[in-house]
């Protein structure tokens, strides 16, 4: 058998031991909110894995500054460069007690005060009787008392702070007296603890502190409590106030090693990992301060990882500790999940999303139940086959989501163009860098969680919820992220194979390096798990469509149609389906807000304009609006959107007029349109509206066929009547049916 072997059986029966002292029962707090932490937790649970996280990255500022402390490390740096002086020892223990003290910079007021320290000093021997003792070991002997009793002006002088220094410096002269020839000796001294100091700063700052930050990037740590899940601290401080969930793990199930277990130890001491447990062995003078190499005390950086403030010994901590190679996250493979508990203020969706899992899993799932008569947790099993699935929730949720994709999506060009140009260019915002990075993980959180939402809700309802409960807008935001996530993967890629180039150029720092470098993983992550799902079928099919409607405007003005500049006869033709009786039932007037959903390139709206205050015009086609406001441009009072107008957010929230022809036929979730419509429309406002008479379903223009949702009049007189409002009058043109619409006034 290899010693490897055997170095394993020994870790894995020393884990296996550990496992059982604890009981075997290991539980997880976790918050859960809508973002990417929780994705990434729900989906190591669907995969039965544990992310482990370095020193660096723990939130608590006290474990991820357990590694090192930069005073302990400026002490180290000290002690080597003071020990490769050329002089005796007292002088070195001088000069390093002198540096430790920060006494450097201020020989000036030691001249002053050096008749009086060595008055004072020898009188204090007198007194105690200790005129035998050479005066340095006698400093050394009664330090405190020396400090205490030296006088006043002393004590509350510059000198005060790090007069314990000063009083050896001032015995280490002895009976020399201060003159002309020596003044100039102890002023030097200053010259050399600056210059002392300054290389000991160098030395930390530039190699001790990055090498030392580079080996515990290869650390990882995973906590767990064996608190049990009914620690109510627990729920508060890692469980998001109970708004998260508590994973039970069953230790005892595991075969193989998955790292060094132990217990954490709860101390009012804070250690810190010193230049030699890190394996920085000290530095070669004569080779310009390279560093030398020594052997890692790994046992002792593992006692460090495992120390805790006594405040938190309520938690009952353990930790998983593993090294492995630089930044690269670690995995546990644990997937001996016994049991999920919920809190009692978690969000409905991340609710969904992990009985889905525990479903799926066959894991136990619980929710929290607080005791009627005390103060203490209980929990009930849920019946994950009894759940039942609110489809008007989660369209709700969608629609949330949906608009909150569309509304970053209007920035996520400018967000990747700075990201891009911050690689690439001389000019660099550090702060605007890392706020992009943000922003597009925001896009990819929420692009994770719509089709994760949409896919579930196309199996729940089907054809029902695309005709009724989700609107068609959701097509937009398919379309949106099928572009972005291919375009953000690529530039996480761009990102990762430039990180080192950004910190070697100065760009960023190594701290902010390893930031960026944890958003690009994640950025990757992301794409990767979006990836794993289809979209619903149901979903692209209505995503084509949209996409029909816009290619299909689109090419009409590449083609060269403007309707506001058709012959009369084009233009008695289009009148059939509105004309001038369908602008004489709006009741202009120019003190009027007027919107028009489906501008188009003006046909009607050229003529609207003129008589009201100001005109909105919304249209989904990126050409026809530029067109329209090409033909508006001699109006000020015009306001053109291109949108959905499912999605848009009108800065005027209410209008006098609303309407719309040619344009319901592309809507085909017509009660939420409907529904808007009544939102934006004051209440003595009126909406006006043509549906088209011929009812087929397509519509053949030769070279492409377009898909459309037409409407009986009955049909379309029952949404009005479900959304609250009522139909005043209709009237009949050539080819439409013409609504007049108001709101019921009680």
């Amino acid at each position: 058998m290899s010693n490897q072997n055997m170095s394993s059986e020994k870790e894995a029966k020393s884990m296996q031991e550990n496992i059982k002292k604890a009981g075997g029962l290991f539980y997880q707090y976790r918050p859960c909110r809508r973002d990417a932490e929780t994705i990434y937790d729900i989906e190591n649970i669907r995969h039965g894995v544990v992310y482990a996280q370095t020193p660096l990255n723990m939130n608590d500022p006290f474990d991820s500054m357990i590694g090192f402390s930069a005073e302990k490390v400026y002490s180290e740096c000290i002690a080597m460069l003071v020990d490769a002086m050329s002089t005796d020892e007292i002088t070195k223990a001088l000069v390093s007690t002198l540096l430790q003290q920060r006494a450097f910079g201020k020989m000036a007021e030691l001249i002053l005060a050096i008749k009086e320290l060595k008055q004072y000093l020898k009188q204090r021997q007198t007194i105690m009787h200790q005129r035998n003792i050479s005066l340095p070991n006698f400093i050394k002997t009664n330090a405190k008392v020396l400090s205490s009793k030296a006088p006043n002006h002393l004590r509350k002088s510059v000198l005060g702070q790090s007069l314990y220094a000063f009083m050896l410096l001032v015995a280490s002269l002895g009976d020399v007296e201060v003159s002309e020839e020596n003044i100039l000796e102890i002023l030097k001294m200053d010259e050399m603890l600056d210059k002392l100091h300054n290389a000991a700063i160098e030395m930390r700052d530039s190699k001790y502190i990055p090498e030392i930050r580079k080996f515990l990037s290869k650390i990882t740590v995973s906590c767990f409590s064996v608190s049990g899940w009914n620690n109510q601290l627990m729920w508060s401080h890692y469980a998001n106030s109970y708004a998260g969930f508590c994973v039970e793990y069953d230790f005892s199930k595991l075969k193989d090693f998955v790292g060094f277990i132990y217990p954490v130890n709860y101390t009012k001491d804070r250690p810190t990992i010193s230049i030699k447990d890190a394996g920085l062995g000290g530095f070669s003078l004569e080779e310009g301060g390279k560093i030398i190499n020594c052997d890692v005390d790994i046992m002792n950086i593992i006692s460090y990882m495992l120390c805790k403030n006594t405040c938190w010994d309520y938690e009952k901590e353990w930790r998983i500790i593993n090294i492995g190679e630089e930044n690269t996250p670690i995995f546990i493979n644990l997937p001996c999940v016994k049991s999920i508990t919920l809190g009692l203020n978690m969000d409905k969706l991340c609710k969904k999303l992990i009985t889905e899992v525990c479903a799926e899993k066959g894991i136990d799932c619980y929710e929290l139940v607080i005791n009627a008569e005390n103060y203490d947790l209980e929990r009930k099993l849920i019946d994950l086959e009894a759940l039942i699935d609110d489809i008007d929730e989660e369209a709700a949720y969608i629609q949330l989501l949906s608009q909150q994709i569309i509304k970053t999506s209007e920035s996520m060009n400018i967000h990747m163009s700075l990201v891009t140009d911050s690689i690439q260019k001389e000019g660099f915002d550090t702060s605007a860098f890392f706020s992009s990075l943000e922003e597009i993980l925001d896009m990819l959180s929420n692009a994770y969680f719509v089709k994760r939402s949409l896919n579930r809700a196309g199996k729940i309802a089907g054809d029902e919820l695309l005709s009724n409960a989700v609107p068609s807008g959701i097509a937009t935001t398919v379309n949106i992220l099928n572009t972005s996530v291919t375009s953000l993967s690529m530039l996480a890629d761009t990102l990762d194979k430039n990180m080192v180039g950004l910190i070697l150029s100065g760009k960023i720092n190594y701290q902010e390096g390893l930031k960026a470098s944890s958003q690009t993983r994640n950025m990757k992550e992301l794409v990767e798990k979006i990836n794993l799902y289809d979209w619903n079928p149901e979903f692209l099919e209505n995503s084509k469509n949209i996409e029909e409607v816009i290619s299909h405007y689109d090419l009409l003005i590449d083609e060269g149609n403007d309707p506001v500049y058709d012959v009369d006869e084009l233009k008695t033709y289009m009148n059939k389906w509105d004309g001038q009786s369908f602008i004489d039932a709006m009741g202009l007037s120019n003190e009027k807000n007027v919107l028009e959903i489906g501008v188009g390139t003006g046909r009607l709206a050229i003529q609207v304009v003129p008589l009201c205050s100001h005109f909105t015009g919304v249209d989904i086609s990126p050409k026809t609006v530029e067109k329209v406001k090409s033909n508006l441009s001699q109006f000020e009072n015009v306001t053109i959107l291109c949108d959905d107008f499912l999605r848009v957010d009108f800065e005027e929230k209410q209008f006098d007029v609303i309407y719309s022809s040619l344009t319901f036929m592309h809507i085909s979730d017509k009660l939420s349109a409907i529904k808007k419509v009544s939102e934006h429309l004051k209440t003595d406002g009126v909406f006006v509206v043509s549906i088209d008479k011929n009812q087929n379903e397509t519509i053949d223009y030769g070279t492409r066929t377009i898909t459309v949702y037409p409407d009986t009049p009955e049909n379309f007189q029952m949404y009005v009547e479900a959304i609250g409002l009522f139909v005043e009058n209709t009237f009949e043109t050539e080819l439409a049916n013409v609504f007049v619409i108001k709101k019921k006034v009680c």
